[in-house]
């Protein structure tokens, strides 16, 4: 993570989704997996965020109480 934020800081870097990435790197602090996280912060806008991916991931965004929320379809 420390490396996703030094690259971030440098001046020729574009970074498309900043507020996301910033966003992700903390969840992943947090206990998130970084693709977990990343994609549940690029999706702040929505109120529902449905994954097929296991119960540890949904269990750990509902512990931390993430926005969007995260569940698996039933």
């Amino acid at each position: 993570m420390t490396v996703l934020e030094h690259l971030q800081d440098l001046p020729n870097i574009v970074i498309e989704d900043e507020l996301s990435l910033r966003t992700a790197v903390t969840w992943c602090r947090a206990g998130l997996e970084f693709p977990d996280a990343l994609h549940l912060a690029a999706s702040a806008a929505c109120s529902v965020f449905l994954t097929f991916d296991d119960r540890k991931f949904t269990r750990r965004a509902q512990r931390l109480n993430l926005v969007p929320i995260c569940e698996i379809p039933a």
